[in-house]
């Protein structure tokens, strides 16, 4: 189970509402039994800069060759400009900061990627559409059935009757609709990225350039030792099935009884034995 652990610092004597010095916040990250792989995510209300830790829960044992409860700490930062910039605007919910974790199949945690969340009230202008005396009653006329059945024959009986006049008739400026705008209070949300820094020591430190090279030339180094000490090892596995099979061969092969003499056979049996 690992936990996360989040401190906030307040400089000032007095701090804003909701935090205070050296607040601390202990929050279950990763409960018991959890699924994996998995991504999840955590919110906090703050406003400054901090650091943050995971820690696996102190209610349990530690796994079998960790030290410390601690195994890794991180410094998120760009979160003091965040608000800064956005401070004088109408905030409609107080500005948080939003942790992305992933767990990997094979039990690795990390913060992946932290994110200022900041949302505002404004007011913007948008079109409003104004409607005509004229086109009300239109609008009126086509809500009931009846309306629409009349309205259609009368359509039917002018086109029939006057073609003309109607392409004739002159397009009243009254039918066109009349657009202009209006302020409405909408919400606007920012997402501002944060700046994610380890600052993880000890065995869960990651290795610079230079110490991940020389880790590799001296695994890479290992391997090759390895083959061919397994190679030696193949290779005199075969001798000695040869010298065994040699010998069974000078004692039973009738072959070898026949061109050979008694002390050829001798002499090549101790020399087959020097070799093993």
């Amino acid at each position: 189970m690992s936990r996360f652990f989040e401190k906030r610092w307040c400089n000032v004597t007095r701090c804003p509402p909701g935090y205070f010095k050296d607040e601390s916040i202990d929050k279950i990250l990763v409960p018991r039994m959890k699924k994996m792989p998995v991504k999840m995510f955590r919110s906090i209300r703050h406003t400054k800069d901090f650091d943050m830790s995971l820690n696996y829960d102190k209610a349990y044992e530690l796994p079998p060759g960790i030290p410390s409860h601690k195994f890794a700490e991180y410094s998120v930062s760009g979160l003091t400009d965040a608000s800064e910039k956005y401070a004088h605007r109408n905030l409609s919910a107080p500005i948080k900061a939003n942790l992305h974790f992933s767990l990997s199949r094979s039990g690795i945690i990390a913060l992946d990627r932290a994110e200022a969340v900041i949302e505002i009230t404004e007011w913007v202008e948008v079109p409003k559409k104004i409607l005509t005396p004229e086109s009300n009653i239109t609008n009126q006329n086509s809500s009931s059935k009846v309306g629409v059945a009349n309205s259609t024959t009368d359509i039917k009986e002018n086109l029939s009757s006057g073609s003309d006049n109607n392409s004739s008739t002159p397009i009243n400026g009254s039918n066109v609709q009349e657009i202009i705008t209006e302020k409405v209070l909408k919400k606007r949300t920012f997402r501002v990225p944060l700046k994610v820094v380890e600052k993880t020591t000890g065995g869960g430190t990651i290795l610079s350039k230079e110490l991940y090279s020389e880790a590799k030339n001296r695994l890479e180094a290992l391997d090759k030792k390895d083959a061919e000490r397994r190679k030696t090892a193949e290779l005199k596995n075969n001798l000695e099935s040869y010298v065994y099979s040699m010998k069974e061969k000078l004692e039973e092969s009738t072959d070898i009884l026949t061109v050979s003499t008694e002390q050829e056979r001798e002499s090549f049996a101790e020399k087959l034995s020097k070799v093993v």
